[in-house]
Parts: C-alpha cells; structure tokens; sequence
C-alpha cells in the first residue's frame, strides 16, 4: 500500500514531493508514474531505469530532449534481450522516431521490420544492406541508387563505407541485368585504387564483356594483370563469375515479375497473406497466396480461393476490401492493405454502443452491395471486418460465400466459423440473406458485450438452442435499442429476423453516439500549490490525449494515441471564429496532398476537429549535387501543389519543416497551421502566405536559381523535373565519351 504521507501529498497535488518520496523508499515504477503526470520526463524516465521498465524509460527519453541520454538507453536496448528491443522498437514507431525503431527492430533481429524504419528515416544505405542481406535484390539496388543520387553520403558517410556502397550498387546492376549502370561506378573505384580496386576491376571487365565491348574488357583485364593481380585467363570468364549471377526474377520473393512480397500478416487454412509492394505502380498491397497441400487445386479449397477472387471481383465498393489482381495459374491475388487491423482486434473488451453504430453501418453498407448481386457472404465475423489505416471499415473474405439459389439446399454450408452460424447453417438447410443477419447479431453481441452469445453445447443445437441473455443484463447501462436489434438478428427462425438490411440500418441508425468529453478544471484548495495543468481530453473517447503541443485563441494542437489503431497523431481543435473558416480551408487542401506533405487523417469541418500524422523532423543534410538539389524540390513542389491549388501559401517553411527520407512526409503541416492562426487572429495583421512566397523561401532553402514567371508548386515540379531530364542527358553523353576513350581505336569507329 501506498505510505500514508505519499497519498496525502498526492491528494493535495503536491506531486514532485510524493515522486520524491517513493523514489527515496525504492518504488521507482510509482515515482516514474508521478512524474509522467507533471510531464517531467526526464526524471520518469531515470526511474522507469531504475525499475528495470526499459521501454517505458524509452517512451519519456523520447518526448524528452535529452540526446545524449536518449543514445545511452537505445544502446542498452540493443544490447539486452529481443523481446525488449522489439518492445522498443514498437514505442519508437508510434512516435515516428523511424531511426531508432530501425535500430531496434535489427537488434531483434526482425531485418524486414528494421529495413522499413530505415527507409522511412532516409538511411537508405542502413535499409539497402538490409535489404541486400535477404537476398532482395531489386529492392536493395533502387534504396542504393536514392542514396547515392542524392549526395547524403558524403556527408554522413567516410570514404571507405562510400566506396562499399558503390560497389554493392554496381553488383547488384550487374545481377539485375543492367551491366551499363555498373560501368561508372566501377571505373571510380578502379580509379582510385585501394583494397576494392581489384574486385571493381574484374566486375568492370564482366560489364565490358556483357555489352560486347571486348576489346575494352580485355586491355582492362590485361591492365589488372600487369599489376600483379590474379585474373582469370580470358575476360569472358568474369561475366561468370558466381557473384554476378543474373537474376531471371528481381527476387526469390517476387510473383509474376511484379509483386515482391515481405511481412507474413496472417495464415489460415486456406492461404497465407503477405504485405507487399506492386513494384509498378510503387504502393503497398496485400497478397493472398493458395497454400493448400500439393495436388488440392482441383478439390473444394481452391474452388473457393477462386470463387473469392471473382466474387470479391465484382464488388466494386467503398465498404469492400477491393481485389487489385487475381491470376488463378499461379494461386495468388492482390487486394488493397488493410493496415488498420480487423474489429477482432479491437474487442478489448468492448466496444461503446456508438463505436458500433459506426463501424456496423459500414459492414452493412458493403454487406449491401454483395446482396444487391445475390451473394451471401456465410463467413461474417469480426476477423473479416477490415480497416483502412485511416479507420474505415470494409467487409472482405468472401471465401465461403456463394450465389443465392432460392430452394437449394446447401449440403456444403457447414462451412464458416462455428460461433457465428445460423441454426439453418448448422442444419444444413437452405442459406439465405437472413444467415447474413444472423452473424451480425452475433458480431454485434461480442463487440458490445466482449462475449459471445451461446457457448458449449448450445453451439450446435439447431433446435433446443435457448433465447440469448440480452446484452443489457451483462452491460450496464446499455440502451433497450441495443438488446432489441440484437434479440432480433439472433431469431432462429430466418422470417423473424429483420426483413432487410435496410431495416436493420434504420434499427442501428438509433443507437446512441458517443457523447464528447467535457473536462472539468478542479479548483485548487486555498493556499495550496496549483495542480500540474493537464491537457483538455478529446471530444472524441477514440483518442488519448498525452500533452498540448500548442494553443492559442484560435488553435489548439495536442498529441494524442489513437486508442482503435495504436498509433500516435496530432489532434487539431479549432476554435469558433472567423479564424476557423480559414483554418479548416487549409486542412481540407492538405487532405487532398500527396504523401510528401504531412498527412490529414481525419477531417470534421462540423466540429472544427482534424487529425494528423505525426511530424518527426531530422536534421536536413547538405545537398551537395544539383540532383540532390532537384530531388528535393520536386517533394517539396509536390507536397505545396494541393494548397497553392486552393490558392492558400505555407508561409512556415525553414530547414526545421523540412525532412528528407524514406516515405517520411517531406513537409511539416502543423507549422503552417500555427502561421495561418497568428495571421488570422494577430491585432497587427499579417502578410497572408503566398504561393509566390513559398517558392521564394525554397529557392533560398535548397540554393535554387529560378526562373522567373514560376507561379506555384506545380510550376516549380515541371521545372524540375525538366532539370533533371537535363541533367541525366548531359551524364550520359560524358559517359558514353569515357567509355569510348578507353575503348580500342576498332570500338570507337563502331
């Protein structure tokens, strides 16, 4: 129990003297608790240490701005047991430090995870070895090529580890068949000479060869062999070297030439589903691969896999999981990624009655659109709700679903998930639309209660099956709607359920909403010292609301966790006013951004409320090359081309709002907010940021001389891509001229 000094100290806010105290007597973890609350996180985390809780101590260094401490703990982690670094790693990716999560993720030895982070925290060449180590070859030599073209090497790399990854890019353009992007990089390496000289020469002599430049590949290899070096005896011989193999598939992990595939997501009886990249249009999908046991493709597995495929096919719907590609030869199909997770995710324990109206109305809505076609989807489950990385819900896995015959009796419908088939179901009767209903009563039960409605031997009565207990005798306080469009979905006989989904809609569309959360300030006692401020709560129960970052009379910005998707996000609350107006024109541009400009997850103009992703900056490396220079200017031009289209500037852009890296946002947003604030609400009005202004501050930020007459983003983007364009021509008429002043006299006149 808590000393009884403790708790009256705590009881008064006197906080600081209460963590003092605990600390003193050896109750680390409660000190760490104490000072989290007066968002002290240097002290939470010297005691989170000090109780052995190394991921929480992570967690505050993290919101902390102790680097030095910050580095010292991260390498404890790297160094202790993985299922504390991957823990770590975990916390360090909901808060976007991608770096750290990296490192954390390789000390756990979870390499794919590790690459990810990497990349996503613009350590290219930390992801590419990564990478290169699991034998993916395509994906190692593109990380490679953006590292190297963008010139952050230099900076941030010695000579040696510089030529390491040159010559690493140059083997892997060699094994993916591009011999002519090899030849550069190896004559550097050969020029400069050095313990990599030799293998850059002989891989130099295997380009050579390969393109059919003998002559030239010869006196490179004779040159090699005046030096002293062992070479083989003929030039050709290098083009076989094993190292250089080529690769007839990018990748061991690589279907159809197109989808390489990475993180294992799920597995069930009938297939195995893969995270992965459709390396043509460059975004990530899901792949569902057919792994029945050899010889069951013409059996009723695989007859289902493809019935899913088509049927899912032809459901073109918002509330739908889309099937992207399907090819029935090779047993696979695309669909979108769902990275939000399922509803079975979430039932911890249970849902609130208008977190379920939401996310019910939308299983019905596609539920709708598979009925509208005669489907019965047979297989309605939490596990088979689906969200989008934003929170939309969408219905997916019609594996087991199949076309309504009226009059058919379904011998193969016991098939599904036991908890959540009709009594019909489980006779072997007809399955209609009402079967539908009944899943959803059950899916409803559990998400409201956190329990399933029949247990044990009720399961598998068809006939003797008792009425459920109503949801409300095991939840308090639920409302009589609920039990009543449960009770009714849960009917045994079919026609007593609802007679269709709209009437079902019209039911649920009654529930209650989850009312906003109103804070109420405690009033200190007279004389006592003030309670530590704590940050206003969300309206919205969804999200935890850590700490105010900002505020001002027309802006509130708090950092919060999304409590549904375990992940952290920037909550927007704007005040009423005329400010608002124009902050929420902002934020709607924003939404429609590509992913170079921080990201607008959720929009409520009604409520004046916007959620974001989280802004992670890092420090901005030089740019040393007009190609890193151009690179950077195309992000940034892409990411400003949705707000200068709705003529509004950023107005706020420094080297602090701006980051390189990965799929990092490029651009910070929340600046931009607080700028648009300050100009909306200051008693001395401002300048209102321009386009034009933008493009003034990025031609000073990345040393670019623009032309005149450059109205926008999208002008700027055009211009730099047609730089570039330029600037490729011109590298590849000098090395068309290097390559020809080595080559032999007979070459050169060819």
């Amino acid at each position: 129990m808590p000393d009884p000094d403790v708790t009256a100290l705590i009881a008064d806010g006197r906080l600081a003297e209460a963590a003092a105290q605990l600390e003193a007597a050896g109750d680390c973890a409660g000190a760490a608790s104490l000072h989290e609350r007066l968002w002290d996180h240097a002290a939470a985390a010297r005691c989170a240490e000090a109780a052995g809780d190394l991921p929480r101590a992570l967690l505050n260094r993290l919101r902390g701005e102790d680097a030095l401490a910050l580095e010292a703990l991260v390498a404890r982690l790297e160094q202790g047991p993985h299922e504390l670094a991957a823990r770590g790693a975990r916390i360090a990716g909901e808060r976007g430090a991608w770096a750290i999560a990296g490192r954390l993720h390789r000390a756990a030895e979870e390499s794919p995870l590790a690459a990810e982070c990497f990349e996503r925290a613009g350590e290219l060449l930390r992801a590419a070895e990564l990478r290169d180590a699991r034998g993916e070859g395509r994906e190692a030599l593109r990380l490679y090529r953006r590292a190297l073209a963008r010139d952050v090497a230099p900076a941030d790399l010695g000579d040696d580890e510089l030529s390491t990854a040159r010559l690493a890019t140059a083997r892997l353009c060699l094994t993916q068949g591009q011999a002519a992007d090899a030849i550069p990089l190896l004559q550097t390496l050969l020029a400069a000479g050095g313990p990599l000289a030799l293998p850059a020469g002989l891989w130099l002599v295997a380009a050579l060869s390969r393109l059919g430049y003998t002559h030239a590949a010869d006196g490179v290899l004779e040159r090699l062999r005046a030096s002293g070096a062992e070479v083989p005896a003929r030039s050709r011989d290098c083009a076989d070297l094993p190292e250089l193999a080529i690769q007839t598939e990018a990748d061991a992990r690589t279907l159809a030439g197109r989808y390489r595939l990475g993180q294992l997501l799920g597995a069930g009886g009938m297939g195995r589903v893969y995270r992965a990249e459709d390396l043509l249009l460059g975004r990530p999908v899901a792949v569902k691969l057919f792994t029945a046991p050899a010889g069951a493709r013409g059996r009723e597995a695989f007859l289902r896999f493809v019935r899913e495929a088509r049927i899912a096919g032809t459901l073109d719907h918002p509330h739908v999981v889309p099937v992207l590609d399907f090819q029935e030869a090779t047993g696979f199909m695309v669909l979108e990624l769902m990275s939000g997770g399922t509803l079975a995710d979430r039932l911890r324990p249970r849902l609130s009655p208008g977190t379920c109206r939401s996310i019910l109305l939308q299983v019905l809505a596609g539920l709708e659109a598979a009925h509208q076609r005669g489907i019965v989807h047979r297989d309605l489950k939490p596990s088979n709700v689906f969200f989008t990385e934003a929170g939309a819900a969408k219905l997916g896995d019609f594996g087991v679903a199949h076309l309504q015959d009226a009059g058919q009796t379904q011998t193969g419908s016991f098939v599904g998930t036991l908890a959540f088939m009709a009594p019909e179901q489980l006779a072997g009767g007809a399955v209609t639309f009402a079967t539908d209903l009944y899943a959803l009563g059950v899916m409803l039960y559990q998400a409201l209660t956190g329990e399933l409605p029949f247990t044990g031997p009720a399961l598998l009565s068809t006939t003797l099956r008792p009425p459920p207990v109503a949801p409300s005798a095991r939840v308090e306080g639920l409302p009589q709607i609920c039990d009543r469009v449960v009770l009714t979905c849960l009917a045994a006989d079919p026609a007593a359920r609802f007679a269709s989904l709209e009437e079902l809609r019209r039911a649920i569309e009654a529930f209650p909403t989850d009312p906003p959360a109103r804070p109420t300030p405690a009033t200190p006692t007279e004389g006592a010292p003030p309670l530590p401020q704590r940050p206003a709560r969300a309206t919205d129960a969804r999200f935890h609301v850590e700490q105010t970052r900002a505020s001002n009379p027309a802006l509130q910005l708090l950092e919060a966790r999304d409590t549904q998707l375990g992940r952290a996000v920037v909550l927007v609350r704007l005040a009423p006013g005329p400010a608002r107006e124009r902050l929420l024109a902002l934020l709607s541009a924003a939404a429609q951004a590509t992913e170079e400009l921080q990201r607008v997850l959720g929009l409520d103009s009604p409520r004046g409320q916007a959620v974001l992703e989280p802004w992670v900056g890092r420090p901005w490396p030089p740019l040393a090359s007009s190609h890193a220079r151009l690179d950077a200017a195309l992000a940034v031009s892409r990411a400003l081309a949705s707000l200068h289209r709705a003529g509004l500037g950023h107005g706020a852009l420094s080297r602090a709002t701006l980051a390189l890296g990965g799929r990092d946002p490029r651009v910070a947003l929340v600046p931009s907010l607080e700028r648009w604030a300050a100009v909306c609400t200051s008693e001395h009005p401002e300048v209102e940021p321009t386009p034009q202004a933008d493009l003034a501050a990025v031609a000073t930020l990345l040393e670019l001389d623009l032309p005149a007459g450059l109205s926008d983003g999208a002008a700027l983007a055009a211009w730099a891509a047609s730089e570039q364009e330029r600037l490729a021509a011109d590298e590849q008429a000098a090395w068309l001229a290097r390559a020809l002043s080595d080559a032999p006299p007979s070459v050169r006149r060819h």
